[in-house]
């Protein structure tokens, strides 16, 4: 027995340091407050959960967080990694929150210890870090010396504070999950808990209700490790375990020894008894050989004679077959009178049908000659009209008519829509003259029915030519304006909504009033000259004028005076010399595009074009003609050789039925006598057949499973020996006799038994 040794149990970085304050951050429903710790005092866990009670308070989850910190060993961190661990952050449903705040469960959160000696606390802390996550890795550990906790002042604060926190403490003393415990407190571990909580697999335990159901080995090895002693039985495990196991592995070989020893000497004993038996055995499977190779060899020969034979029989039996089936052929060609009839009629009908399909030819040739005399005739008619033809298809002298069609039926549109300008520019001039032009004359036409007096504002009005730059710009949204006398003011406006709807009316001045500089006029419009003058003011570069309340910009340029009735009559009356200008042009187009050099010259090239194209498709149709009378020429030379060769047909066809009857007879004569030799020839072939089976040379080559010269040679040697002993010793030799002693199958079958 080894002795164990007397190594205390290491306490690992914490030592003997003892836990003296916990901080969550994202742990459950805890808060991120420091929770201090009394060493060796009882702890009592109590709170207000969602439901005013303590249900859901976080009592369970506080226990959960200090056993992770501590590495509680029912956790399995060694194995699983913390994966269970992870059901501890905190979760919005699980923590009772209501859904209305749409919080969101977090992925990571700590777990934060202050470990120090509880009579001296402030002289040698250390702080451990563990983080726990919903991904791999699932828990990691840090620790540094010191006291490095969050102290925000906010609870959110201290929350937002542990990340950085983690950061600082950096990864070069970082602890995974398998290594946490071992290293931060030693082999012996720093806590037992018995939590009721699904997060982490149930098993029995010393600490819970299920003790009376754990096995005295698994107490004891509870009590070893609570105890820290697990390293210490390992390795007195690994010291005195392998000594046993040679120990036992001697033992089992020696055993095994000794039972071979006696296997093999029994074995030994039966290869003699098989030694004796096997010299025996092979002198008479050598004997035996012999036989078969003589039988075999003798066999051989009757069944090579026997297969000459059956092959002249199979040769003649195949000549009978021929001359039976040559026999049987020429009487099914024979068949019955009736079918001789049938044949004749049928014959006389396709030779009838073929004198028909003659006929019909000639027919189609005669119609063909017919279609292209046809032809030909309307070729003479078409030579005429084709002369002058210049080359061009039917589709350029159709488009080249199409174009001088356009061309003239434009000019006609152009002349009459000169003619219809030039007829409203009299119209206008004439308004002009009397005062009424545009929509303002209608209005004032209008009016006058109902005698109420309007004048035009345009007409009435004068501008110097050098307030026209600035005056015509204000003017020119008035051109249909007219002005009235202020009593028939609403007059006017009742009759002109319904007659004229966007009528202009302006209302004159009660009293006569001086009219703007630049402006000139019989009518007293002096309010609204100059309301326009002041609303309207000139752009910088005098071009146009613009409302500021309106945000309305009006351009001038006008070419010609745009007021004063002088001015507009002079612009119609060179309106209309325009159109009249306009109009003589236009009747002169017409006159040139009705030419009828041009319009003819089209009409005829686009016949000829047509005439040239039709006889091109009569040369197609004459050629096409032209090998269909071939083709069927061709056809009548061939239908009348055939009919002629139908005829012929139909002429044996009647020769065969009038000598069916004796035909007949000598056919079946044939048959009979080609019959009894086939037959006589099959009885020859099943009699050889026989003979050879009783040979069974076959079955002699498979008992003897090897070729003829094979058994030749053998059969020399036993041979050559034989004679050597009965000249040495004076014996007769008789192994011969005794290797032919059975020549048929009966022999065979004794020998295999």
């Amino acid at each position: 027995m080894t002795t164990p040794p007397t190594s205390h149990p290491s306490r690992g970085i914490v030592g003997d340091r003892q836990l003296i304050a916990v901080q969550a951050f994202d742990i459950a429903r805890l808060t991120a407050h420091a929770v201090p710790i009394v060493p060796e005092t009882f702890i009592a866990v109590s709170g207000l959960g969602p439901k005013d009670d303590s249900n859901g308070s976080g009592k369970t989850s506080f226990l959960i967080a200090v056993s992770l910190l501590l590495a509680d060993p029912q956790w399995r961190l060694e194995t699983n990694g913390g994966r269970h661990a992870s059901g501890i952050l905190f979760r919005p449903d699980a923590a009772g929150v209501d859904q209305a705040h749409q919080a969101s469960p977090v992925t990571h959160g700590y777990i934060v210890g202050v470990f120090a000696h509880p009579g001296e606390p402030a002289t040698s802390p250390l702080t451990v870090w563990v983080r726990i996550a919903t991904t791999t890795p699932y828990l990691q550990a840090n620790w540094t010396e010191g006291l490095h906790v969050a102290d925000a002042p906010t609870d959110h604060e201290r929350s937002i504070q542990a990340d950085a926190l983690w950061r600082e403490l950096g990864t070069r003393q970082l602890l995974f999950a398998r290594a946490m415990a071992e290293k931060l407190y030693g082999t012996a571990p720093r806590c037992l808990t018995y939590l009721d909580t699904a997060l982490r697999p149930p098993v029995p335990s010393l600490l819970s209700q299920q003790l009376t159901e754990m096995e005295p080995h698994d107490i004891g090895r509870s009590l070893i490790a609570l105890s820290g002693m697990t390293s210490l039985l390992e390795e007195e495990d690994d010291l005195r375990g392998p000594a046993m196991q040679h120990q036992i592995s001697l033992e089992k070989a020696q055993a095994e020894h000794a039972q071979a020893l006696l296997a093999e000497e029994q074995v030994m004993s039966g290869v003699r008894a098989r030694e004796a038996a096997r010299l025996a055995l092979q002198r008479g499977h050598e004997t035996w050989h012999r036989y078969l190779a003589a039988s075999y060899r003798d066999a051989h020969h009757s069944d090579q004679r026997v297969a000459a034979l059956m092959e002249e029989e199979r040769q003649a039996a195949e000549t009978a077959v021929a001359l039976v089936r040559d026999a049987e052929d020429r009487l099914s060609s024979l068949g019955s009178v009736e079918e001789l009839a049938t044949q004749k009629g049928k014959a006389r009908q396709t030779w009838s049908d073929a004198q028909q399909l003659v006929g019909e030819l000639s027919q189609k040739v005669t119609g063909l000659a017919t279609q292209q005399a046809l032809l030909r005739s309307r070729r003479t008619t078409l030579l005429p009209q084709a002369q002058g033809w210049d080359g061009s298809d039917c589709t350029t002298t159709a488009a080249r008519l199409d174009q001088r069609q356009r061309e003239h039926a434009k000019a006609e549109m152009q002349r009459d829509e000169a003619e219809d300008t030039a007829t409203r520019a009299r119209t206008h001039l004439h308004d002009v003259e009397q005062g009424r032009s545009g929509q303002a004359g209608r209005a004032i036409d209008l009016l006058s029915e109902h005698r109420i007096r309007a004048h035009g504002l345009l007409d009435q009005l004068n501008v110097d030519e050098a307030a026209r730059s600035e005056w015509e710009p204000r003017l020119a949204p008035w051109q249909d304006a007219i002005v009235v006398e202020p009593e028939h003011e609403d007059t006017a406006r009742r009759l002109l909504h319904a007659a004229l709807p966007g009528a202009q009316i302006i209302s004159s001045d009660v009293g006569q009033n001086p009219l703007p500089e630049g402006i000139h006029s019989t009518l007293n419009v002096t309010r609204f000259l100059a309301t326009l003058q002041q609303r309207l003011t000139p752009s910088s570069d005098g071009s146009a004028v613009r409302d500021q309340a309106l945000a309305l910009t009006v351009t001038g340029g006008f070419p010609t005076a745009l007021a004063g009735r002088e001015a507009r009559l002079r612009q119609a009356r060179a309106d209309l010399a325009a159109a009249k200008q306009a109009c003589t042009e236009a009747a002169e187009a017409v006159a040139g595009a009705t030419a009828a050099l041009t319009l003819t010259l089209a009409q005829t090239q686009h016949a000829a074009a047509q005439a040239a194209e039709e006889l091109t498709r009569l040369d197609t149709q004459e050629n096409y003609l032209q090998i269909k009378i071939e083709d069927l020429a061709g056809r009548s030379v061939k239908a009348a050789r055939d009919e002629r060769e139908l005829q012929q047909t139909w002429q044996e066809a009647v020769a065969r039925h009038a000598s069916h009857k004796q035909l007949l007879a000598n056919a079946k004569l044939t048959l009979e006598g080609a019959g009894k030799a086939l037959k006589e020839r099959h009885r020859n072939l099943a009699a050889l057949e026989r003979q050879r089976d009783q040979v069974a040379a076959s079955q002699w080559q498979q008992q003897w499973g090897a070729t003829l010269e094979d058994g030749a040679h053998l059969l020399d040697q036993v041979s050559a020996y034989s004679c050597e002993c009965s000249t040495k010793y004076g014996d007769t030799c008789t192994s011969r006799e005794a290797v032919r002693q059975s020549r048929h199958p009966a022999g065979m079958a004794v020998a295999g038994r």
